[in-house]
């Protein structure tokens, strides 16, 4: 619910460090302005680079490097949009996103970090990675080694001979040697190695360095990389089987190209953080320039600006003195050598040894773990109520998980007692109505959504994408729509974003569906809500639920799990990318199935009664049984850790109300059968000499073509077996 009407937009564009801070701090505060905060960044989590000697090491996992941008973001309130900034325009103060409407902003902030590879780098070689961004690198390094063998000696170059890169090399030497693979590793660099660091320190890691057969090329310029090696400008060819790049900071160039005033293409910013230009302007780490106070590119200065963001963007919302940030000179240096070893460097002395390498440990295990803590924004929430002797407190759902039970609807469909007219084809429960027009057979139906997204691009898509489906499992094409919205109270500017993003999806998806938009209607209310009414037509008869054959295959199009996926992302349990990926399935379009309609006997769409409640549907309109295999049923990434954990949907208690039906199986996936879908896949009923052709067809259309089962002869109900 939206307890106070949204005044001012910030965007914060990129998950690096700073901005990480900011979020957390977003949600530990009380009292909040009320203001809409949007996240933007290309994938769902961002990572901790201070972690990355021991990410390629082995020593640490993924999860204890990267941080998750969408449970930072939930535990704020904060909005995450997935994408990627293409530019920003200063003067109207917007920005663009590919396959976005132009966003507006109030206050903008960028924390992109930059990358170790120049735009005019020139290589042909594929095994070329930069080591910024850490991404890449985690996911090429990963690859590299499970594609390395015993067999033959590998060859990894380093061109970089910074701190960073020395540390890179000691990180790759670890992980090389605990898997048994033979390698050489050089450190190439244009000029000496530790060229900035202290006579003592680079001393001790040339040491170090020899000790470990490190070859080492300095003053040296690279003329070109291919795949069979390094060409370097004495003409000599060293043989790379992988390379990092670890040399310099290079800026992304859409920050200078949008006008941004920036020096050698970092955003120029003051004492504040914040563009001397452009006062609703902030920048932070490696992107930013300290105009007063330059300092090197490092992540620690990312973190220890964090704080001063945070309080100097609130204290403009809210008209309030800014505080100046004001780097140290020096800092303490925590160098990982590998084998959980480290070396610290600082005020003149340097230490080193596994005391060193536990303390750095500690340092960002604690780090990290304070993100860790978070817990979601609606944990607390003053509405948060009981649903069902079986579930735990929570906020009701959005999606289908908040729709009305299937008992509870049947038994006032029943009551309806409104004169049938002759040109009305088929009962009422069916996906569709299915209207006699002339010669002509309309398909008229109508869904509505509430929010389970603060993204509206995202909540208009999938909204009508999931609408869609009653057309489309009828066989239908569809014509005509109209929209409900339900705006909630903001400001005038953001209410006409919100409007603008909701129509954009909304245009986009009807003009790939070939839909006319005819009309609608909007209000304001206390929460998003998207009604769609659409109107198709079909050719020949439409399909009905009610003429599955006993004998044909049960297929399933989508995976399920969108209930238990959405609910515990409302408490802060589900993963980022997990809840990315089931957004991108509830997206996909299921129009190809209506031109394989032809070939099948009954279809419908999995949606909030769950695939039990819907394949009984279709049993009990066909007077069949069904019978299914647990196994072949798929299922979203992360829905069957969820469920056993306990996680449920609001609406999981109404739909288990069909368990009487079913012949329960001991198996984790039983209670995802009564887990409510969002835009949720469609059950096939197909005869089995048709199946083949329409599995390829299936998968042409990018859909999944998972046989689950076959219909029986029998009673309705369902028998599940392993």
């Amino acid at each position: 619910m939206q307890v106070e009407p949204i005044e001012n937009r910030v965007v914060l564009v990129g998950g690096g460090h700073s901005h990480c801070i900011f979020l957390k701090r977003w949600a530990m505060r009380r009292e909040k302005p009320p203001s809409e905060i949007i996240l933007i960044n290309p994938e769902a989590f961002t990572p901790y680079t201070g972690m990355l000697p021991g990410l390629i090491s082995g020593y640490y996992k993924k999860e204890d490097v990267y941080i998750d941008l969408g449970k930072l973001c939930n535990s704020s309130g904060a909005r995450f949009l997935r994408g990627q900034v293409e530019s920003i325009n200063l003067v109207k103060k917007t920005l663009t996103i590919q396959g976005r409407p132009e966003l507006f902003f109030d206050l903008i902030s960028i924390d992109v970090g930059i990358t170790s590879k120049p735009s005019d780098f020139f290589t042909t070689s594929k095994s070329v990675v930069s080591a910024k961004p850490l991404d890449q690198l985690y996911s090429s390094w990963n690859d590299f080694i499970l594609n390395s063998t015993e067999l033959k000696k590998r060859k990894v170059n380093i061109i970089g001979g910074g701190l960073g890169g020395v540390e890179l090399a000691f990180s790759a030497n670890e992980r090389l040697g605990k898997e048994k693979i033979p390698y050489d590793i050089t450190i190439l660099d244009r000029g000496p190695i530790l060229k900035n660091e202290s006579r003592g320190l680079k001393i001790r890691l040339k040491k170090l360095m020899q000790k470990n057969s490190f070859k080492i090329i300095e003053s040296t310029n690279i003329v070109r990389i291919e795949d069979a090696g390094i060409e370097i400008s004495d003409g000599s060819l060293i043989e790379s089987d992988f390379t990092i790049l670890a040399s310099g900071a290079h800026p992304y160039p859409w920050i200078k190209q949008s006008g941004i005033p920036c020096i050698n293409g970092f955003i120029i910013v003051d004492k504040f953080l914040r563009s001397p230009k452009f006062p609703f302007l902030y920048a932070a780490g490696d992107c930013a320039h300290l105009q007063e106070t330059p300092r090197p590119k490092a992540g620690v200065f990312a973190v220890r600006a964090g704080p001063y963001l945070f309080h100097n963007i609130l204290a403009t919302i809210e008209k309030k003195v800014l505080k100046k940030f004001n780097p140290q000179r020096n800092h303490l240096k925590l160098i990982s050598i590998g084998r959980r070893k480290a070396i610290s460097s600082g005020r003149g002395f340097h230490l080193s040894g596994s005391l060193i390498w536990n303390w750095k440990n500690l340092i960002d295990r604690n780090f990290m773990a304070s993100f860790f803590r978070l817990r979601p924004m609606s944990y607390n929430h003053p509405n948060k109520k009981k649903y069902g002797k079986d579930s735990f407190d929570q906020m009701l759902c959005g999606g289908c998980g908040s729709k009305i039970g299937h008992e509870m609807l049947k038994n006032q469909i029943v009551k309806i007692n409104n004169v049938k007219d002759k040109n009305v084809l088929n009962e009422i429960g069916d996906d569709a109505a299915i209207i006699k027009n002339g010669k002509l057979r309309q398909i008229i139906t109508t869904d509505h959504l509430r929010a389970f997204t603060k993204d509206p691009w995202l909540m208009s898509r999938i909204t009508i994408i999931h609408s869609l489906g009653d057309i489309w499992a009828m066989g239908a094409k569809p014509n005509f729509a109209l929209l409900n919205i339900v705006i909630p109270e903001a400001s005038k500017p953001i209410q006409a974003s919100w409007l603008e993003e909701i129509m954009d999806a909304a245009k986009y998806t009807f003009f790939e569906e070939k839909i006319s938009l005819i009309g609608g209607h909007t209000t304001q209310g206390a929460e998003l809500t998207i009604g769609v009414t659409l109107i198709g037509e079909v050719g020949g008869l439409p399909l009905e639920i009610s003429k599955a054959k006993i004998g044909d295959k049960i297929i399933l199009t989508k995976p399920i799990g969108t209930g238990v996926l959405l609910a515990g992302e409302m408490q802060g349990l589900t993963a980022g990318d997990h809840l990315m990926d089931a957004l991108a399935w509830m997206q996909k379009s299921q129009a190809p199935v209506t031109i394989l309609s032809a070939d099948v006997n009954a279809m419908t769409d999995v949606t909030g009664f769950g695939l039990i409640g819907h394949l009984m549907n279709i049993c009990e309109a066909s007077s069949v049984s069904a019978q299914v295999s647990i196994k072949k049923v798929p299922l979203l990434n992360g829905a069957i850790e969820l469920s056993n954990q306990g996680v449920r949907s609001t609406l999981f208690a109404d739909n288990t109300k069909q368990k009487k039906k079913v012949d329960k199986i001991e198996s984790p996936v039983f209670d995802l059968l009564f887990d409510p879908q969002t835009s949720g896949g469609m059950l096939i009923s197909v005869p089995k000499e048709r199946v083949k052709t329409l599995q390829v067809n299936l998968r042409k259309a990018g859909l999944l073509d998972s046989v689950i089962g076959e219909i029986k002869k029998g009673e309705p109900g369902i028998l599940l077996e392993n």
